[in-house]
């Protein structure tokens, strides 16, 4: 269950955070990249903790990245140092 198991419908009912569900999607408790965004490309999945911990498997790109943080999320959009993390690693794969 590494894809995205919502319906257009579940989506459009959701109360998630606005455009939450243009470039994400949800497999079996995690999240799956249905649009390519900062964090990997179609198909990667993984999890964004809200505390400070994500994680991501992109099998494309054959990339896994873990950042560990102590600074919890202000915001239901990554913050800074989880893009500027992204980039990288991928930048550098």
């Amino acid at each position: 269950m590494t894809s995205d198991q919502l319906s257009p419908a579940q989506k459009a009912a959701s109360t998630w955070v606005p455009g939450f569900f243009d470039r994400l999607g949800w497999g079996f408790g995690m999240a799956v990249v249905t649009g390519r965004d900062e964090s990997g490309s179609v198909g990667a999945y993984g999890w964004d903790g809200g505390l400070g911990t994500i994680w991501r498997n992109d099998p494309r790109e054959q990339l896994v990245t873990i950042l560990l943080t102590q600074c919890a999320w202000t915001s239901p959009v990554p913050p800074p140092v989880c893009l500027d993390f992204w980039r990288e690693a991928r930048a550098g794969a």
